[in-house]
């Protein structure tokens, strides 16, 4: 018999409820002194952790070990990054190209590209400056069905310069909040072969519309995004740390919306010399004059960190 239509069922149930419901009752008043007192040691625990960590920190990140956290350091981080590029792009007098390029193909339409980071550090302050240039071809599909085939030029640059201020500052970690601005540059060159039309009867008037059709566009535009962010690393060991990171920006001030994440693990070669790999996501949502960007780039990165 089904267990809704199962009186003993039922009687057993609130049996076992009830006894449940006593159990806990007779724990909690015979534990009320003891959770009163635990809570009080949570509160305390977690006001001595803020006083410890983020007020007065005791034992400070070292970014150079065995030197005084709060003097001066300074950072320097060549690396590559190799991320596919996923989306559409456009200039003014051609419709958007869809762009769907994996990190292999980007490599191999890669003209050449070059990555910095850079970071000045003095006590709990820093000022870090991270870009980069890069100029690829990818072939693309046209929005539309005016045009068979597209063929988009990139030359872009994206460079950042933010305040850092070490809001959590521990031995064993680190967690700094930011601010800055995001320089945007993008040269972009499309061409596109139009497709052959066929709604006339006379075969002259279809290539004298196909010829009308504009075959090449450019454009050459720059903008600034206000960003905030966050930053945060984790030492696993002497030797091993976790490190990441995501700010946005634009706010229509300059891209409608942009972000910037970034995840990596690290260790540590030698007293100055860090190695770090990881992953790399930015998206860009720039719609004005005669640009039409909503772009992902996504992928793998690897770098030389020199502390000193």
């Amino acid at each position: 018999m089904p267990f809704t239509n199962n009186l003993a069922s039922k009687v057993s149930l609130l049996t076992h409820v009830s006894v449940l419901l006593l159990v806990t009752c007779s724990s909690l008043v015979a534990g009320q002194a003891i959770s009163t007192s635990e809570a009080t040691n949570s509160s305390s625990g977690f006001q001595e952790w803020i006083q410890q960590t983020v007020l007065h920190p005791e034992h400070h990140y070292e970014t150079i070990q065995g030197k005084n956290p709060d003097g001066w350091a300074f950072i320097l981080q060549p690396y590559g990054w190799l991320p596919g590029v996923y989306g559409q792009i456009g200039a003014k007098g051609l419709p958007p190209v869809n762009v769907n390029q994996s990190p292999i193909q980007v490599l191999s339409k890669l003209n050449w590209a070059t990555f910095l980071k850079a970071e000045v550090r003095h006590g709990r302050w820093g000022v870090i400056g991270d870009g980069f240039y890069a100029k690829f071809s990818a072939p693309g599909n046209p929005s539309g069905q005016l045009y068979q085939s597209a063929t988009a030029t990139l030359n872009q640059s994206i460079d950042s310069l933010v305040a850092a201020y070490r809001v959590i500052d521990d031995l064993k970690y680190f967690a700094d909040l930011y601010a800055g601005a995001r320089y945007y540059y993008m040269g972009l060159q499309v061409a596109a072969t139009p497709s052959q039309i066929t709604k006339f009867q006379n075969p002259r008037a279809n290539a004298a519309a196909t010829a009308l059709l504009p075959t090449a566009a450019s454009t050459d535009t720059s903008w600034v995004d206000p960003i905030v962010g966050l930053r945060a690393r984790v030492n696993l060991t002497r030797f091993l740390y976790l490190e990441a990171l995501g700010d946005v920006g634009g706010f229509d001030a300059g891209s409608q919306i942009a972000w910037n994440t970034q995840a990596t693990i690290g260790a540590r070669l030698t007293r100055n010399i860090d190695f770090e790999a990881g992953y790399r996501y930015m998206y860009i949502d720039y719609v004005k004059g005669s640009l039409d960007c909503n772009l992902n780039f996504a992928g793998a990165l690897a770098g030389i960190v020199f502390k000193f």
